[in-house]
């Protein structure tokens, strides 16, 4: 009994040298691979999922969605993985947002408007979005993601379960977010248009990625997308009206 016990102690001190038979310890070849198959190798990671949501959305939703293909990476992490990438090149580029200067400028334009609370919370709303719209559109995009995901389940019809449709929204706007970055990157920040330039563009990549979960011909497709997109922004709408109207009615 003592041998037991001893002998016990011993591998429960040492787990990580007491390896399961056939399995070794990591190294750094181990790590370095791992880095070159997520990044780097067209194969598999971040290369083969970007390609294949950009060529045939159909297929690179379906690698995860009907496949779960461990090739390819999982949405939530892409989606992340994109978030950061923004915002490194946004603040790279001088774009983030200062809150103190951004509150005072806040303050200015509504005592400027002397609109009363019933038309400011509608303005404030308004402002932030379009704010984060300009400079930081990762955190748009990552808060309006579960948003997203209802409005691409109303828009499938409810074809989609809602796991479904939330991992369609995060590869969705991850597409975005990707064409927002590089857009916004190559674009000087005083060009005219530049901001509806750069957000045109990744609505049609958000709805090309969204055409993917269709099933049927090309108006099928184009529907769904379009139906998702009506759907976001009567949500978006009905975010904004509901709460100022209570404040409207309240004051």
């Amino acid at each position: 009994m003592a041998g037991d016990s001893s002998s016990a102690k011993a591998v429960d001190e040492g787990s990580l040298a007491a390896m399961p038979v056939g399995v070794s310890r990591l190294s750094l070849r181990d790590a370095w691979s791992e880095l070159l198959d997520e990044w780097v190798r067209p194969d598999r990671g971040l290369p083969r999922t970007m390609w294949r949501l950009t060529v045939s959305p159909q297929r690179g939703l379906a690698d995860w969605i009907e496949r779960r293909d461990p090739r390819v990476t999982r949405p939530f992490r892409y989606l992340l993985v994109a978030a950061a990438v923004a915002a490194l090149v946004w603040m790279g580029d001088g774009r983030v947002i200062d809150w103190d200067v951004w509150l005072t400028e806040l303050g200015a334009k509504l005592e400027a408007r002397n609109a009363g609370s019933k038309g400011q919370f509608g303005f404030v709303v308004g402002y932030l979005l379009a704010t984060l719209s300009r400079s930081q559109p990762e955190v748009l995009l990552l808060l309006g993601a579960p948003l997203l995901a209802l409005a691409i389940w109303a828009g499938s019809l409810r074809r989609l379960n809602a796991a479904e449709a939330w991992a369609v929204s995060l590869y969705a706007s991850a597409q975005a977010l990707w064409l927002v970055t590089v857009v916004g990157w190559m674009l000087p920040q005083s060009m005219p248009g530049g901001m509806g330039l750069k957000w045109g563009v990744a609505l049609l990549a958000w709805a090309w990625t969204v055409s993917g979960s269709a099933r049927g011909g090309v108006l099928y497709r184009l529907a769904v997308p379009s139906l998702a997109l009506f759907a976001a922004l009567w949500l978006v709408g009905a975010m904004v009206v509901v709460p100022a109207v209570v404040v409207w009615l309240s004051s």
